[in-house]
């Protein structure tokens, strides 16, 4: 009776980190999520029968976790361990199921490998549509196949996704209740009009999705930063060079402020930011914000790319021992490679 006692507990603690550690996922705080399931993964092996329905969820978690580490093939094979245990002891929970399938596709989705993909995310329709279930997961896997369709530079088939992803949100009532969706769906559709060469439009929804995050999460959301980064590279692209200089720094004040490694983002946005300033002739204000990317970078790439435009800027002031010295900074940079 003991040892069955004991169980029950060791079940329940992993149920507990199981459930916090998505509940943290939602709340966009990766770092913690991570932690806590891995917490639960050290604890699964000691239990002799471990809860399948909490098991199934644990993997569901630690695969998204692990795709978000960028270890794409560890987290697809880990949620399609999930999947197997899922039609095993849930196999009517359809959108349990769909879930985690639509997942999958977002795995393979992010390794580039688009026929999976889609794949699974079409799967992931089939037990919702026979079921006549409109949800979630039936929204997602349609927003889902929209984007890989669009990142393909196939924007009429994204286009159709995108529009059908829409009918069921405001069919499942979403659209009403849960902002966050609709945020996913304005962000989205707002890269799909990026790609298509929309860059005004896009922007406008950039703003719809901005408004709902900072309602939901606060100003200083990371996901802020990252629109407003994309509406300044839209704004730039379509000559707005004040616009996209405002956009830039927004981003930059929201990524400075952040408990996260944002360095490379911050170097980055310096680097957007002396392209807008080399445009409109300022090329002091262009060495400026090199010199500052410079200072936050840590991958030699983006190193290489700041010291080439330290160089150029300083050729145009006519600076010719400075333009050669960033220029031999730039070309070590290359031998690197």
């Amino acid at each position: 009776i003991q040892d069955n006692n004991n169980n029950i507990s060791i079940n329940d603690s992993v149920k507990s980190l199981v459930e916090r550690s998505e509940e943290y996922w939602l709340r966009n705080n990766r770092n913690v999520s991570d932690s806590l399931i891995s917490l639960a993964f050290i604890i699964i092996p000691q239990m002799e029968f471990p809860d399948s329905i909490v098991l199934a969820e644990a993997y569901h978690i630690l695969g998204k976790n692990l795709i978000h580490k960028k270890e794409y093939q560890r987290g697809i094979d880990t949620l399609k361990k999930c999947n197997i245990i899922k039609q095993k002891v849930l196999f009517d929970h359809h959108k349990s199921i769909s879930k985690t399938l639509n997942y999958i596709g977002i795995g393979y989705m992010a390794n580039q490998n688009y026929d999976s993909a889609i794949y699974f995310c079409q799967k992931a329709k089939e037990p919702l549509i026979k079921n006549n279930i409109s949800d979630t997961n039936l929204y997602l896997a349609n927003l889902n196949i929209g984007i890989f369709y669009a990142r393909q530079g196939k924007y009429n088939s994204a286009f159709n996704y995108f529009d059908t992803a829409l009918i069921v949100l405001n069919k499942s009532g979403l659209i009403n209740n849960d902002s966050i969706f609709v945020w996913r769906y304005y962000y989205n559709y707002a890269l799909f009009t990026t790609f298509t060469g929309k860059l005004k439009e896009a922007n406008k929804y950039y703003e719809f999705a901005e408004t709902i995050l900072i309602d939901k999460f606060g100003a200083n959301d990371i996901r802020i930063a990252h629109i407003n980064n994309n509406k300044g590279n839209n704004s730039y692209y379509a000559y707005e060079y004040s616009k996209a200089e405002l956009y830039y720094k927004k981003a930059l004040e929201v990524y400075s402020a952040s408990a996260e490694d944002m360095e490379e983002d911050i170097s980055r946005t310096y680097f957007n930011l002396s392209s807008v300033s080399s445009d409109k002739g300022d090329h002091y204000s262009s060495i400026d914000y090199c010199l500052l990317g410079l200072d936050h970078s840590t991958s030699n790439d983006l190193k290489l790319i700041l010291n080439n435009n330290v160089a150029i800027s300083y050729a145009a002031i006519k600076d010719d021992e400075n333009a050669n010295r960033y220029f031999n900074l730039a070309l070590d940079l290359l031998d690197e490679e």
